[in-house]
Formats: structure tokens, sequence, C-alpha cells
């Protein structure tokens, strides 16, 4: 048997990472999940019930960032991708520059 190679993983908590959006599903009215690439052997390599820290520029202030946990909707053990699942604000700033997203 030809042995798969293992999955690399790839959070770190010393540094944040860049993903590419490749996909928007609206979930409910005010609920979408969020598709990030990963490479095609590489897993996010959170553990059951992690949250991912979210970190965008504020949309009115220069120089400073928003921050946001949010939960991971896909299994440790997927490669390629991985889901978020988030519920968006009608005041909240993240949210606001959340609904700019796009693929």
């Amino acid at each position: 048997k030809k042995k798969q190679p293992c999955a690399t993983s790839t959070l770190n908590q010393d540094y944040y990472t860049e993903f590419q959006l490749v996909q928007i599903v609206q979930h409910t009215e005010n609920t979408n999940i969020y598709r990030f690439k990963l490479k095609d052997n590489e897993r996010l390599g959170h553990k059951p019930g992690q949250h991912l820290i979210i970190r965008q520029m504020h949309p009115n202030a220069q120089n400073t960032s928003l921050y946001r946990q949010y939960s991971i909707l896909s299994l440790p053990t997927e490669t390629g991708s991985f889901q978020l699942l988030i519920k968006l604000y009608p005041d909240g700033l993240m949210s606001r520059v959340i609904r700019n997203w796009s693929v």
C-alpha cells in the first residue's frame, strides 16, 4: 500500500495567517458560512470546540485592528479548506467589515 503524506497544520499561536475566501453561503437571514482555502493536504490544525480569531482593519480608525472570535464549523481532520459560521449584527463593526468580503 502506498502511504498518504501526513496533513500539515496551518494554525500558529505566534502570528496571524492570511487565508483566501473561496465561498460564502447564506445559512440564515443574518448568518453565513465562509469557506477558506488551504493547500490540498493541509488542515487548519484546530481542536474540537476551538474558535478562530479574525483580525481586520477598523473601518473608521487608521492603523487600528478589530479582533473577533468565530466558531470553526469544519472537522479537525478536514483538509484543503475550512469553514467559519459567522452571525452578522446590524450595528456590529466587524459585521460591517465582513459584509464587504467577497470571493
